[in-house]
């Protein structure tokens, strides 16, 4: 329990089995027996398209927050690819022809969606630098909590 820090406020059953599994710690499941009342609502799961729509967003925000260089590089590569085509073809075309016209919008379409995609890219570096720190820190966090909790504790 001291390795989780965990920022959502909703469903974060959800996020405690990401967060615990990114960090590679073993889960465990242990059944408990629950009564459930026929008259009980839930209070999480009563639309499924809210859940589904919540579920979705944590497990987005779970990619974005711990593999940010994968997350970014997959919407950097649809941009970057199309781009890097447009431009090919309109260097191929320079070259056969010796003019941009009448393709020069698909030059600038080009040279914006491959702009595009490398600013994905670099959003994902600097993203996956700041998990480093943040990972640091929260090992940091760790140690405090353990220290903390052993403090009063004589077998600690």
């Amino acid at each position: 329990m001291l390795h989780l820090n965990l920022t959502g406020k909703y469903l974060y059953t959800h996020e405690t089995i990401l967060d615990l599994a990114f960090k590679r710690l073993r889960l465990v499941s242990i059944p408990i027996p629950v009564v459930y009342y026929p008259e009980r609502k839930s209070k999480i799961a009563s639309n499924l398209l809210h859940y589904t729509q919540q579920t979705l967003r944590i497990i987005l925000k779970a990619f974005r927050d711990y593999r940010p260089f994968y997350f970014f590089g997959l919407l950097a590569l649809p941009p970057f690819v199309i781009g890097a085509g447009l431009s090919l073809f309109m260097l191929y075309y320079y070259l056969a022809t010796g003019d941009f016209t009448p393709y020069k919008f698909v030059g600038f379409i080009g040279v914006y969606l491959f702009s595009l995609g490398l600013v994905f890219l670099i959003i994902g570096f600097l993203a996956d630098i700041l998990v480093g720190i943040r990972l640091t820190a929260e090992k940091q966090l760790y140690l405090q909590k353990k220290a903390m909790h052993n403090k009063g504790n004589p077998l600690g």
